[in-house]
């Protein structure tokens, strides 16, 4: 399996972000009235209450695309390694999880907002990764450059010129 063994984590992400949102709304698509039903009595004491149909065909519209979008990036990234199918399904993941935790709040459904936050981490966990190490070698650069700063001998003079060619754009992390 190729795939899993060049990029595993994006394609188990992807997998379990598509069957979240695939099941998800084919699940409203099959019981619409059921849904609908029980989204308006969630609903009942919100300003929501009178749009719950088009919020949920928007929302239905939003995970449907997304699932679609992911399923087509994964062959993307098994066939050539592109991922930009791949992360525009994974932004409308994220955009129709921001308009549900939106929702939740304002139907007073505390505990459901916080599970959507589970979901909402998983969408951003390899992003959120992938800055946090950004950052944190920015400051193990920044550390570097001042411990080469107390010692004046011409290596590390010379490494020091070098790290503050590297750093000069992101200057203001190491004040």
């Amino acid at each position: 399996m190729k795939i899993l063994s060049n990029h595993p984590t994006e394609v188990l992400i992807l997998f379990f972000l598509i069957v979240t949102f695939v099941q998800s709304g084919i699940d409203k698509a099959i019981d619409w009235k059921g849904n609908v039903e029980f989204i308006k009595s969630h609903f009942k004491n919100s300003p929501l209450k009178n749009s719950v149909p088009l919020l949920l065909a928007i929302i239905l519209v939003i995970e449907i695309c997304a699932g679609i979008l992911m399923t087509v990036g994964v062959y993307q990234i098994y066939t050539s390694g592109n991922k930009e199918i791949a992360l525009l399904g994974v932004v409308l993941s994220a955009i129709a999880l921001i308009f549900l935790l939106i929702g939740q709040r304002l139907a007073k459904d505390y505990a459901g907002a916080m599970s959507l936050a589970v979901y909402f981490i998983k969408v951003l966990q390899k992003r959120l990764l992938r800055v946090f190490l950004v950052f944190l070698s920015i400051v193990c650069i920044c550390q570097i450059k001042r411990a080469l700063n107390r010692f004046k001998n011409p290596i590390s003079a010379f490494l020091s010129h070098i790290l503050k060619k590297n750093t000069q754009k992101k200057s203001w992390l190491c004040n």
